[in-house]
């Protein structure tokens, strides 16, 4: 159960990190461009590798993934502040968040959370709200966090 929990997370954290690769790849171009029919050198298909593979590290260095948990201390009303290198004074960042019920996949950790969540920035952090503020957020409950630098 608890592999099969890591492995749920890892794919969804794979699949919006890869959503958020396309729509962070604005520009990029490989140096050689090929025609049908004709021969190409390996030197310059390797080129177009490394140009990838480049880009494709410059893309990682700008997706974080990560949990946060409510606390009483980052807590107010019905909303949590993530206080992370990654979100803090970044209000340009795109910040995704998915409830996790079973954090580690460790059952006695759970801390169901029905309300619908979204997020919003203030006062240099991102934080994660309850759509209904009648809804408090309460400590324990967890999320995971995925960022994306533009």
């Amino acid at each position: 159960m608890k592999q099969t929990t890591i492995t749920v997370l890892r794919s969804l954290l794979v699949s919006i990190a890869l959503a958020a690769a396309v729509a962070v790849a604005v520009d990029f171009s490989t140096p050689h461009t090929f025609t049908a029919g004709t021969t190409i050198k390996a030197s310059e298909m390797n080129d177009n590798f490394q140009a990838a593979q480049t880009e494709l590290r410059r893309l990682d260095s700008k997706i974080v993934g990560f949990v946060h948990t409510s606390t009483a201390g980052n807590s107010v009303n019905n909303w949590t502040c993530i206080d992370n290198p990654a979100t803090n004074d970044k209000p340009n960042a795109v910040v995704t968040v998915t409830h996790n019920y079973n954090p580690g996949g460790d059952s006695t950790k759970s801390n169901y959370d029905t309300n619908l969540t979204g997020v919003w920035y203030t006062t240099n952090k991102w934080c994660i709200y309850h759509e209904d503020p009648s809804k408090a957020m309460t400590a324990g409950k967890t999320y995971n966090v995925v960022v994306v630098q533009p």
